[in-house]
């Protein structure tokens, strides 16, 4: 899925304050200019000034709708602190954790590095990412890194299959 656009620095600063050391999001008193009519805006600001903002999604992530758009608080804390477009990158949780949205957690990475860490599918029993036993009971190596997913073979071991994969990894 394409990001969001995300509103203007400036416009994210009326709204929200950020703690970079906590990652936490708290709601700030929106000015008038960010609604159609002032009763709308007291309305408003009476109910959500100073709590905190958004909520977690299903996988973990804090998301804060703004103006009727739901936004991940990575995104918005990254641009909070760095104030940078990160256009074709993406917002890595470097400790795996995506509600931890302090901006020392938080790293520029490509697709294909984001998604080369993520954690091993639930029912790989090897615990060897690229590594899985077919049926009949071998091993099978993949990999995924540089390019297009590469089967690299079969192998009656695990560790004849940990090796191969291996040796792949540092040529």
């Amino acid at each position: 899925m394409a990001a969001r656009i995300l509103p203007e620095v400036e416009y994210l600063r009326e709204c929200l304050d950020y703690n970079p050391e906590t990652g936490e999001f708290q709601w700030r008193l929106r000015p008038f200019t960010h609604f159609r009519k002032p009763e709308t805006a007291n309305m408003w600001n009476g109910k959500w000034a100073g709590k905190r903002a958004g909520a977690s999604d299903s996988l973990g992530y804090r998301q804060i709708c703004i103006n009727r758009v739901l936004y991940g608080a990575h995104r918005l804390a990254w641009v909070l602190m760095k104030g940078d477009s990160f256009s074709m990158l993406e917002i890595d949780h470097i400790n795996g954790d995506p509600g931890d949205n302090r901006i020392n957690n938080l790293r520029l990475l490509t697709r294909t590095a984001n998604n080369a860490n993520t954690p091993r599918h639930r029912g790989d029993e090897t615990g060897v990412r690229g590594i899985i036993r077919r049926p009949e009971g071998r091993f099978a190596v993949f990999i995924t890194t540089r390019g297009p997913r590469r089967w690299l073979g079969t192998f009656d071991t695990i560790d004849e299959a940990f090796s191969a994969r291996q040796e792949f990894l540092r040529s």
